[in-house]
């Protein structure tokens, strides 16, 4: 295995564990080009950048069978080479589930989009610039 080898598996098992609850291969593409987009921003080296995603609960592994995961899998060459465009979240470099506007959303969390660029929607995730 080389290094690029693993960068790639680690990107696509990092993808896998914060996308996968949202039940989609989208999501699951969406992370990785964050990922790229961070590392192409400057944040680190590719290991670091994928580290730095990763919050309490994103754990286990998947099943070699899931279809999403193969998806990715073919995919995540592309998307670490750069050679596939992000088209699913245009550059984002942060990502929220936001929540329902019920006025604590707006008097708590709608000052701080005013730092970021919202970008786009996929699935329940919302991404920023």
């Amino acid at each position: 295995m080389t290094n690029e080898q693993f960068i790639r598996a680690e990107l696509a098992l990092m993808a896998w564990r914060k996308g996968s609850d949202y039940g989609a291969t989208d999501t699951m593409m969406a992370f990785m080009f964050v990922a790229r987009n961070r590392f192409n921003a400057g944040w680190g080296d590719w290991l670091s950048v994928i580290k730095g995603m990763y919050q309490l609960g994103d754990e286990g592994y998947p099943s070699l069978a899931d279809t999403d995961f193969r998806s990715i899998l073919q995919s995540v060459d592309f998307v670490q080479n750069g050679s596939q465009p992000d088209k699913l979240t245009e550059g984002a470099l942060y990502w929220a589930e936001l929540p329902a506007d019920d006025g604590i959303f707006s008097a708590e969390v709608k000052p701080l989009l005013t730092t970021v660029v919202p970008c786009a929607k996929v699935g329940q995730v919302s991404f920023f610039k």
